[in-house]
């Protein structure tokens, strides 16, 4: 998947990080990422999982808008 802060989102100050799970156990995870910044493509070995799960989170807990994001092309190959 290509992850990134969306163009159209309204917060453009909340960083957002990007986190692929397998069965519960955190394989990968992005540094945070701002708008403006450049996307960043994620590449995870799966292999031999069942459950995945894409997250994507803000250190910060407040009552803000929300940030768009974007997981582009996110795919399983084999």
């Amino acid at each position: 998947a290509t992850v990134g802060v969306d163009d159209s989102t309204q917060n453009r100050a909340r960083p957002m990080s990007f986190s692929v799970y397998a069965d519960g156990k955190l394989l990968t995870k992005t540094p945070p990422m701002r708008f403006g910044d450049q996307p960043r493509d994620l590449v995870v070995d799966i292999t031999g999982h069942k459950i995945i799960e894409l997250l994507s989170a803000s250190e910060t807990a407040t009552n803000e808008l929300p940030v768009v994001v974007t997981w582009g092309s996110a795919r399983l190959e084999k």
